[in-house]
């Protein structure tokens, strides 16, 4: 694979690092050191080292990082989301380690009235104003990853703010609750709140969602949400669950009277940008391309496909369309762009995602590096990546999007 690239009829050439050998000397090197092993663990192994990496960055709480300046945005009362304004204001708001993370679910918060989500509804308490203020036309809901299961670091933060200038975008960066002690369906739903939150100060269109690896899953399952809400609200009934083989299971779960009450006609954001998503395996292609693409990848062993479902899904209540997320549900959604490495094990999701958009007629394209690893276009200090990064931040320009 790493000597020819065949391109699909949804795929064109993203940047590659081919050519550079800055990035051959690194990948040489990433082939020799046991980097693999940090996720091919057990699950206690992994929750154990998992958990350090939480207590050493005292997440949820933001750190204050030099060029990351931001504002501390608590969503629907439970949770932060690290808000970087393009213009840099910050209004004297600076983020407190002693900030708490308030342990309620999303899912199970107050109704809230429709027109909260009303850009053009007026705030009327002076930090409100005073953000708003600080606030330009157009935004970013930017999720990270980790396998829902680490936190960002200082080098992600800074990232936000460097986004942020270059794109002219305020980013929003959700801290959701982690998949140590939730599942995945409230790491969505913190998100659909956060977009909902965001919805009261820019128009639908002019809002977009990307994430990486993990996160780009997540932006896409929040999509899967926010028809299913809507569809809820709507009366219609709640569709099965995926059945892309007859021996996957389905759980399909029927928004509650809460969820439809406080989620009316939610509207699509303008674009997604999904770099690396993931997805469960629900069928024996999928299975088959993962095997075929595992001696390739530098990072992603195979056997953590099974470990994050575990993490993901602790109880077996989520249903399988938000875990087997290349089969989710994106109707509505104006664009999406997939980037990927041909050398990444999850690379061997987008024929999967490529049918379902499809089937669905949502227009999308698959950015594909040639021979690159997992995550690379949003990995601009590695030699060779920044060509894909500014071809994102491009993308991301108000102009072009």
């Amino acid at each position: 694979m790493d000597h020819e690239m065949q391109l699909q009829p949804y795929e064109v050439a993203a940047p590659d690092a081919q050519s550079n050998v800055g990035y051959s000397f690194i990948k040489a090197l990433m082939h020799i050191l046991p980097v693999k092993k940090i996720l091919d663990k057990p699950v206690p192994q992994l929750r154990e080292t998992a958990e350090k990496m939480v207590r050493k960055s005292h997440y949820p709480s933001i750190p204050q990082v030099k060029g990351g300046e931001c504002i501390d945005r608590i969503i629907s009362e439970n949770y932060h989301c690290a808000v970087f304004p393009s213009s840099g204001k910050t209004f004297g708001c600076t983020p407190s380690r002693d900030a708490s993370f308030r342990d309620a679910p999303v899912r199970n918060m107050p109704a809230r009235d429709a027109s909260s989500r009303d850009a053009s509804t007026p705030d009327t308490s002076f930090q409100d104003i005073a953000f708003r203020d600080a606030l330009s036309g157009h935004a970013l809901l930017y999720v990270f990853g980790g396998g829902m299961i680490t936190p960002p670091d200082n080098g992600d933060y800074k990232q936000c703010r460097e986004i942020a200038a270059r794109t002219g975008r305020d980013v929003w960066y959700p801290l959701y609750p982690l998949c140590l002690e939730h599942d995945v369906l409230e790491n969505i739903d913190m998100i659909v709140a956060c977009y909902e939150d965001m919805l009261r100060f820019y128009a639908p269109e002019n809002i977009v969602f990307m994430g990486f690896s993990s996160g780009g899953a997540l932006i896409l399952d929040t999509i899967t949400r926010i028809n299913e809400l809507n569809d809820a609200r709507s009366g219609i009934t709640a569709s099965a669950d995926i059945s892309t083989s007859s021996d996957v299971p389905t759980n399909p779960r029927i928004p509650t009277r809460s969820d439809i009450c406080r989620s009316p006609n939610i509207p699509m954001p303008g674009m997604l940008v999904a770099v690396s998503p993931g997805s469960i395996p629900a069928t024996s292609d999928e299975e088959a391309r993962l095997e075929a693409l595992e001696h390739v990848d530098l990072a992603v062993p195979l056997s953590f496909m099974e470990t994050v479902s575990v993490f993901m899904d602790p109880h077996g209540t989520v249903p399988k369309k938000y875990l087997a997320t290349a089969h989710g549900d994106y109707r509505h959604v104006p664009m999406i762009h997939f980037y990927y490495g041909s050398a990444e094990l999850l690379y061997a999701f987008a024929p999967s995602y490529a049918e379902t958009l499809n089937a669905q007629d949502v227009p999308f394209v698959v950015h594909v590096g040639h021979g690159m690893h997992h995550c690379y276009a949003l990995q601009p200090a590695i030699p060779g990546c920044r060509k894909a990064y500014d071809e994102i931040i491009e993308l991301l320009k108000p102009e072009r999007a």
